[in-house]
């Protein structure tokens, strides 16, 4: 529905530049952000997850097995949590970070970023205007 209505919906019908196309989420839209860019890296040049609620999925998010193909150039990834997010979204974050920092390769080009005095809904702003400004910082 994304990849075949919605983003064609979109960039058909508005001046809109697929180079430079993002997606934003938070909370359970932030795991949703995750999720599109293991399973579809392809479809964004930016994601941004801010507070990725993954405490439900945990394991499919650190199976290397569910990712799609690499694409080049890299899509970039923004993954932030706020520090005084809740327990329960906070640990399984920080787990998701450890299992992605230690990897050797991964089909992005990915930014940790921990927003310091931010809950679960402070940190929306905050994190998009940090992702963004990454994402579409000159290289």
């Amino acid at each position: 529905l994304l990849k075949n209505s919605i983003i064609p919906l979109i960039e058909n019908s508005y001046a809109a530049d697929p180079e430079k196309r993002l997606i934003f989420g938070n909370s359970l839209a932030g795991q949703f952000v995750l999720y599109t860019a293991m399973t579809q890296p392809e479809l964004f040049a930016g994601h941004i997850a801010s507070n990725p609620a993954l405490h439900r999925n945990l394991s499919f998010f650190l199976n290397k097995n569910n990712l799609g193909t690499t694409i080049t150039p890299k899509p970039k990834l923004f993954v932030s949590n706020g520090s005084n997010d809740d327990i329960q979204f906070r640990e399984p974050a920080k787990k998701w970070v450890q299992y992605w920092k230690n990897q050797k390769t991964h089909p992005w080009v990915l930014k940790i970023k921990t927003l310091d005095d931010e809950g679960h809904m402070s940190a929306i702003p905050k994190a998009f205007l940090l992702g963004t400004k990454w994402i579409l910082e000159s290289p």
